[in-house]
């Protein structure tokens, strides 16, 4: 929907139409750049509370949880197809963690443990557990949260950085990243936050 009619262009012309757009958007964009601050904050806060509430409830629905998930059979298992839907169960599990569907977890765990009655169990690595990067004990720069890159891209948006700063940015988030000092950060193994 145009606000903008060709009457409007015929009174005032293109020029002066374009150069109110660009001070609309110009006077416009701190305002935008808050709220979209504000969003992302939002939604950091949202995930957090989405997993909290998926773990509490795997917790709850299957108290063995911890004990399944470093059972080499559980992994092996996870590597396997889904006979209903023709996709890898581990697929399923990781995306039924990332959108926060307790109910799809719970079945998957509850589906192995019947598939895995009278098999002898064995210790390994956790599938199911987000992975947690930890850094290294010589990390010991700035901690940076999701907002915080955010809001460093809206100021280049803004024009606030040279080509060269932003580059050292780019460096200093790579090496953020590398030592897990980026606080919500998504796993890269998994695609979720821990």
């Amino acid at each position: 929907m145009s606000y903008l009619t060709q009457e409007d262009v015929n009174n005032f012309g293109h020029e002066i139409i374009d150069l109110i757009q660009r001070g609309s958007r110009q006077a416009m964009a701190p305002v935008l750049d808050r709220l979209e601050e504000r969003n992302e904050l939002l939604n950091d806060r949202l995930a957090q509370v989405t997993q909290d509430n998926l773990h509490r409830q795997v917790v709850a629905a299957v108290p063995r949880w911890s004990e399944i998930n470093q059972d080499p059979r559980w992994l092996a298992w996870l590597q396997q197809v889904d006979g209903l839907n023709g996709t890898s169960r581990q697929a399923l599990l990781t995306r039924a963690v990332q959108e926060g569907r307790a109910s799809s977890v719970i079945a998957l765990f509850k589906d192995f443990e019947k598939a895995a009655v009278g098999q002898p169990a064995q210790p390994a690595q956790p599938a199911w557990a987000v992975p947690t990067y930890r850094g290294t004990a010589q990390s010991s720069g700035r901690i940076y949260s999701r907002s915080d890159i955010t809001r460093m891209a809206a100021r280049r948006r803004r024009g606030e950085f040279t080509d060269q700063q932003w580059l050292q940015w780019e460096h200093e988030l790579i090496r953020a990243a590398n030592e897990g000092r980026i606080r919500g950060a998504l796993d890269v193994a998994t695609g979720c936050q821990p």
